[in-house]
């Protein structure tokens, strides 16, 4: 344990020493926030924080990947990247937080969303399951007023008399 908190006090002692433009932090990190709140609002199911949290969780764990591996090509490439275009730098900087994060977005588990998809599924299957049942309670209610209604003109007691078959006239009493 106290081998865990040296390095975690060497990596913060290294972390203090890292000068961090706002406008770069802004850039590598505000497509995170917006996809994880894309997310949370079309989680199935309705809106889900939990979903967004977990994207969010992966997605600044790839952008935080990308910066390092960046900052550690740009110690490694040392002085060749100098004379490359400006804005060609800037694009192989913050390309490299793609790598990471896509490779994180499908290989890391996704116990939230999954969750979520699941209680869709089976509200989905329940809504369908009650509908089926109304519809053949609908259908019964049909069939169960036809017979009543067939029984009622075959009743014996409402069948036309003979007097009133041999004259042509019908009545019912």
């Amino acid at each position: 344990m106290r081998g865990l908190g040296q390095m975690l006090q060497g990596l913060s002692s290294q972390l203090g020493k890292v000068k961090v433009d706002p406008l770069e932090a802004g850039m590598r990190f505000a497509p995170d926030l917006l996809f994880a709140g894309m997310a949370a609002a079309t989680a199935p199911g309705g809106p889900s924080l939990a979903v967004g949290a977990e994207d969010l969780g992966i997605s600044l764990l790839g952008s935080g990947l990308g910066w390092g591996i960046s900052g550690a090509a740009r110690r490694f490439a040392g002085d060749r990247l100098k004379g490359l275009d400006p804005r060609m730098t800037t694009a192989l900087e913050y390309g490299t937080d793609l790598v990471p994060t896509m490779a994180l977005q499908y290989a890391m588990p996704r116990p939230q969303l999954m969750n979520a998809i699941e209680t869709a599924t089976r509200d989905e299957q329940e809504r369908q399951r009650l509908l089926a049942e109304q519809e053949q309670l609908t259908n019964l209610e049909q069939l169960g007023l036809a017979g009543f209604a067939g029984g009622l003109l075959a009743s014996p007691a409402l069948a036309p008399t003979p007097a009133a078959l041999s004259t042509g006239f019908t009545a019912m009493v």
